[in-house]
């Protein structure tokens, strides 16, 4: 070892040797007392209690015997007491809230209005499968849960509407979200239910105030929440105080990515569980700026707990509102003392149980947080927040009278993930399908009204489709002969068969494009039946309605049902008809259509795409199974009552067309040709440019065919 390092070594054994010492001769100093401590010394203070402290020393005779003393405890650290937590209950005639004074925010809120809570069918079942008992339908009145009762959390779990406090040094102060507050007029014997909730005699709003106590940074908050009957809307009031008046310190909430003081709803939203296959691309975290919706969707969420760490997204600018969707219901956080300049989008790994089994079609526990301005507390100073907090079913004509009174722009969450023209579509298909139910008053009847009325706007694009799918075959038939002597002429040069072939073409008039035409015609339809698809998978209108068979159209039409025990793979234990008619009159549809096409490989992915979708969509709604089976019969309608009309016309045409060609063809006149009478195309049509391509076409075959004539000589 040479003289530096023995010299570093000395160094690092004085060091230790001087800082043992130092504290085992340093003076023990009181231990800093608690919040609650201070309290009750400022009382004693100002009572003027001269009792002597259970832990000042006292003077001790020379005569005492030492040996009979107790011997001295180790003092601990007092931990802060709290009074325990109760429940603090309001209801009014739209929900029912359950709050915990251990935290101030809500561990149950359920929707009691009698519009919306109803048992549907995925609520039936799961009563069946906890209880064993039969005795609920679908349509009983059911109080709808919104915050999910995950199984397997531990109490590090998070609840809607706890408050995220980061101060700009990184520190987290969670005090707030588990100790016990205090409410006005609840003492440890008052029940939740006969809590003293203020109740405004004009209004009938009932108002609820938590006060916490003195955090140990000297903080104080307090939450005040008001529910108005009739009203989806709860106003919250946030103030956060440092009531340290004579404390030199000042505390600062700027954190870049937390500023302020945060507010969140989760984790998730409605079920833990998917009702159907249709809800997995229903759960996302919505933000709003004024005027775009920004969400984000997690993927893979379930492998958050095995890695270890969270996903997040962050939305930094200015948002009006924050919240979390599910197939039919929303929250939304909703500022009112300035905008949020950021929102965070996460999926923590304590809210996933731990259970595979569990995790399976769970929805995911997605939080929301959504942030104030930055601000700094000076002793003394007090911080206070006005939030609306909505939490109800995405029903249009609900958010959009919410929107005219408050101007929130809620209702903007309606099909915000579909593209503009398809979401537009929706909209106007919902107001159509509310004016049919209000006419027939079931919703299984509308279903069908509204599918045959999409039917009738789309039809002229159908059956331009369908005159030109016959055209094309009908020209494809005449030249057949003479395209089939070409192949079996020239099967061993490819080159020669491809010019002849484009030659016949362009002579008698054939455009082997013409089948991009009908297909062009087709597209034209999709946004209309891509917005009716995604009109029955979210439209809460349909939640609990039946339509003969059918218990509920928002879940799979399941005729009977059988022991899970035998269940089958990608059926299950249910038997669902309607995909299976719905399979069939695709396959008789797609049959008649087929008797126009030549090619064997399209018939026969004609006839196995129907089996296909059978099991693709047998857990779908029976909203959307009920749709496409009745768009299927009315396409079979059509195209028996058109098949033979449509086909024999394009044949005559077919047929005059052709022999045109061949007397223009004998008598010298120049392609295309002109019948007496007939107006000749306008320069520069589509026409000109098919007729173009097609000489191109021909003139490069040609070309090709006579360069290989030319190299094999």
């Amino acid at each position: 070892m040479d003289n530096d390092a023995k010299r570093w070594l000395q160094f690092f054994v004085v060091a230790a040797l001087m800082m043992v010492a130092f504290n085992y001769l340093q003076p023990k100093r009181p231990l800093p007392a608690t919040s609650k401590q201070r309290t009750v010394a400022q009382q004693t203070s100002a009572t003027g209690d001269k009792t002597t402290s259970a832990t000042q020393p006292t003077e001790l005779s020379a005569a005492t015997d030492q040996s009979k003393l107790p011997k001295p405890e180790r003092l601990t650290p007092p931990e802060p007491v709290d009074d325990p937590a109760q429940d603090v209950v309001v209801e009014t005639d739209i929900c029912k809230v359950t709050f915990t004074t251990s935290g101030a925010y809500p561990t149950r809120w359920q929707i009691v209005d009698p519009k919306f809570a109803r048992a549907s069918q995925s609520d039936v079942e799961e009563h069946q499968k906890l209880t064993g008992r039969l005795d609920m339908k679908v349509g009983d009145p059911l109080p709808i849960e919104i915050i999910p009762n995950y199984s397997g959390l531990d109490k590090t779990r998070d609840y809607p509407l706890m408050v995220v406090l980061k101060e700009t040094n990184g520190r987290y102060l969670d005090d707030f979200n588990r100790r016990t507050y205090q409410v006005s007029g609840l003492t440890s014997s008052t029940l939740a239910t006969t809590a003293n909730i203020v109740v405004n005699a004009e209004t009938g709003a009932r108002e609820v105030t938590f006060v916490s106590p003195e955090s140990s940074e000297g903080l104080q908050l307090t939450k005040t929440y008001t529910f108005t009957p009739g009203s989806y809307l709860v106003q919250m009031r946030v103030t956060i105080a440092n009531i340290r008046k004579n404390s030199p310190q000042n505390i600062d909430f700027s954190e870049p990515s937390q500023p302020g003081l945060g507010l969140m709803w989760g984790p998730g939203i409605g079920s833990t569980h998917y009702a159907d296959a249709t809800d997995a691309s229903a759960y996302d975290v919505t933000a709003y700026n004024g005027t775009d919706i920004s969400y984000k969707e997690f993927s893979s969420w379930e492998k958050v707990r095995s890695k270890g760490e969270a996903q997040e997204q962050d939305f930094s600018g200015s948002y009006k509102w924050a919240g979390i969707e599910s197939r039919f219901y929303m929250s939304a956080i909703i500022p009112q003392t300035g905008a949020a300049p950021q929102v965070n989008a996460r999926i923590k790994r304590q809210h996933i149980p731990n259970s595979a089994t569990y995790t399976e079609k769970m929805a995911p526990p997605l939080t929301a947080e959504i942030y104030s301005a930055g601000f700094t507390l000076r002793p003394g100073d007090s911080k206070t927040l006005d939030y609306q907090v909505f939490v109800g079913p995405k029903k249009r004509d609900l958010l959009t009278d919410l929107d005219k009174k408050t101007n929130f722009d809620l209702s903007k969450v309606m099909f915000h993930n579909s593209y503009s023209l398809i979401r537009w579509l929706a909209l106007f298909m919902l107001k159509l399908l509310s004016w049919f139910h209000a006419m027939t008053g079931n919703y299984g009847v509308a279903i069908i009204l509204l599918t045959i009325t999409m039917r009738l706007i789309t039809q002229p694009f159908t059956h331009i489709a369908m005159k030109g799918q016959a055209k094309l075959t009908a020209e494809q038939n005449r030249v057949k002969p003479l395209i089939d002597a070409i192949n079996e002429k020239y099967a061993d040069d490819p080159q020669k068969k491809q010019a002849e072939t484009w030659k016949t073409y362009r002579e008698h008039g054939v455009n082997p494009l013409g089948a991009m035409k009908g297909c062009i015609w087709m597209l034209i339809q999709l946004p209309i039946f891509f917005a009716l698809y995604r009109l029955l998978q979210m439209a809460i209108d349909l939640r609990g309605e039946h339509f003969l068979w059918i218990k509920d159209l928002t879940a799979p039409d399941a005729l009977f049902s059988w022991s899970m025990s035998y269940a089958l793979p990608f059926i299950g234990n249910k038997f669902n008809i309607l995909p299976i008619l719905m399979a069939l009159s695709q396959m008789v549809a797609q049959q008649l259509q087929s008797s126009n096409i030549q090619d064997p490989n399209q018939k026969m992915m004609m006839k196995i795409m129907p089996i296909m979708f059978i099991f693709i969509l047998y857990n779908f709604a029976a909203g959307l199974s009920l749709y496409w089976f009745v768009s299927n019969l009315w396409q079979i309608t059509f195209q028996i009552l058109m098949n033979k009309r449509v086909k024999e016309e394009a044949e005559r045409k077919a047929h005059r067309a052709f022999e045109e060609r061949r007397l223009a063809a004998e008598k010298g006149v120049p392609f295309p040709g002109k019948r007496p009478g007939a107006a000749s195309a306008t320069p520069g049509s589509w026409r000109d440019k098919v007729v173009a391509y097609i000489e191109a076409k021909a003139k490069e075959a040609q070309a090709q065919a006579e360069a290989q004539q030319k190299k094999k000589k």
